[in-house]
């Protein structure tokens, strides 16, 4: 009484796990690449920390010299 079919390609078994693993892929790519960037961010930061605290130092001995002298 009711005919139904249902019509499947062939193409659609290889094309789909494909596309998954290219898009896999291409997620994995991009999250090398943000850490890469967080880790070359953390290097400037980390290089800029330590200039900061030489200069505080470089500060703080001028600020004794600058004392030793006066007295």
């Amino acid at each position: 009484r009711y005919n139904f079919g249902v019509r499947i390609s062939l193409g659609t078994f290889v094309t789909t796990p494909m596309h998954v693993r290219s898009t896999q892929l291409r997620l994995e790519n991009a999250e090398l690449e943000v850490n890469e960037q967080k880790l070359m961010v953390r290097s400037e930061v980390l290089s800029s920390l330590e200039k900061v605290k030489q200069f505080y130092k470089f500060l703080k001995l001028r600020e004794q010299i600058t004392e030793d002298l006066l007295m």
